[in-house]
């Protein structure tokens, strides 16, 4: 299978019609606990207009509760949108932050925001800025900054965009996915393009602010052999390793989890895991951890019946694969896509492509007994949303929230619908 094949696979695999007829008279394995009730709301649909449309990545839970997220879609006037979402008596109200419509400001946004240390908030986009990259920019890292004024924060002025950096293709890397900051305040994330020249498998780089203005390091080139096309942000422990998840490479090039280390001024790359058979492959979305330090992500194809699982890295010593969940049917899941999300109970929570109508479901895991229970959420059935993105958010309360690329409603953005924002309550 080749990267760009690859790649497609992965966009398109919810659309597949032979899939989705098996998934209809599929029996959900689901265990019965699920039972506990739960409540789907749509918070908000998106029109295609100021609102923007087709969310790509999930959403970011403010201190004050308030959601934020971007929106990706092309609207007449624009190339994808940032918003913030507030509860107002119970009633939900978007109010778009900035909108990209600047090629050397960034095109379509699509991964999830994240709060700096100075409380704006930082993101990138795929597209626009510079570089070839087939005419369309090689993407941006970009910073949001609220109005100066108490009235204008109120009144939802417009956010104030700046441009951390620009990516060049090639070398330089293109296609940036998700940012992490360190306690410093450095930034890491990666590209999931370019890096050497005779791979162009992705990077991993460092972001760091000195003498006025951002500066960027490349600390690892992918080049098959250690992993290709890395994905999801990255995640640091406390010694300022970074772990993280790569789809394809590795000794079958079936993907990684690698860690990168800090030596000095230079960095070296460990595959924890090579992923084969069994046990899942083409792991994607990057990795959560626990208080402990062990790591949880998904793997979209392999298992016991080829799938995808649900898996965990743990330690001391020798970093050991478990594989907590293999998907058994397409009507209780499969093809699962990271990251993961943790309750307040240590319940984890993700996104499948299929489902109970081959439309995306929500499943979760408890542990119980020493064994990690399955029970599922929600299954999309297309009006409610369809090509749900992964990247949930849990609140105290148990709330998760979400959002769907598309629905089958008719609207302004043909043929895929634009999208939503939603909400299980527990």
């Amino acid at each position: 299978m080749t990267r760009s094949h690859q790649f497609s696979s992965f966009a398109t695999v919810a659309c597949l019609t032979t899939l989705a007829l098996i998934a209809i008279f599929m029996m959900s394995t689901f265990a019965a606990n699920s039972a506990q009730a739960q409540t789907f709301t749509v918070l908000h649909e998106f029109t295609g207009g100021l609102d923007g449309a087709n969310p790509s990545a999930g959403l970011t839970l403010a201190p004050t509760g308030r959601l934020f997220g971007t929106s990706s879609g092309s609207t007449p006037d624009t190339s994808g949108a940032a918003f913030t979402v507030t509860d107002s008596q119970s009633n939900w109200l978007l109010n778009p932050l900035y909108r990209f419509v600047q090629f050397g400001h960034g095109l379509y946004p699509n991964t999830r925001l994240i709060f700096g240390p100075d409380g704006s908030i930082y993101g990138t986009t795929w597209k626009g800025g510079a570089g070839a990259c087939a005419g369309q920019g090689c993407g941006v890292v970009f910073k949001l900054q609220p109005p100066a004024t108490l009235a204008c924060r109120l009144a939802f002025c417009p956010w104030t965009e700046t441009v951390l950096y620009t990516f060049a293709g090639g070398a330089d890397g293109s296609l940036p996915g998700p940012l992490t900051f360190d306690a410093a305040g450095n930034i890491y994330g990666n590209t999931y393009y370019g890096g050497t020249a005779d791979c162009q498998c992705g990077t991993v780089y460092e972001l760091k602010f000195s003498g006025g203005h951002w500066s960027k390091t490349i600390l690892h080139s992918f080049s098959v052999s250690d992993g290709a096309d890395p994905d999801g942000p990255v995640v640091l422990d406390r010694a300022g390793n970074l772990y993280g998840t790569a789809i394809t490479g590795g000794s079958s090039n079936t993907g990684v989890v690698y860690e990168l280390s800090p030596s000095g001024e230079s960095w070296t790359e460990t595959i924890l895991h090579n992923f084969q058979g069994s046990e899942g492959y083409y792991p994607n979305g990057g990795l959560i951890a626990d208080s402990s330090g062990n790591l949880y992500g998904v793997a979209s194809e392999g298992g016991s019946i080829g799938l995808g699982t649900v898996f965990r890295l743990t330690q001391p010593g020798t970093w050991t694969l478990e594989t907590l969940y293999s998907f058994t049917s397409y009507a209780s899941g499969g093809s699962p896509h990271g990251p993961l999300a943790f309750d307040g109970g240590g319940n984890l929570y993700g996104v499948a492509d299929f489902g109970l109508f081959s439309r995306g479901t929500i499943f979760g895991l408890t542990l119980a007994n020493k064994t990690w229970i399955p029970f599922d959420l929600h299954d999309f059935n297309g009006s409610d949303g369809i090509y749900v993105n992964p990247g949930l958010v849990v609140d105290n309360a148990g709330n998760i929230y979400g959002t769907s690329f598309g629905d089958t409603k008719i609207d302004a953005c043909y043929p895929t619908g634009c999208g939503n924002i939603w909400q299980i309550t527990p």
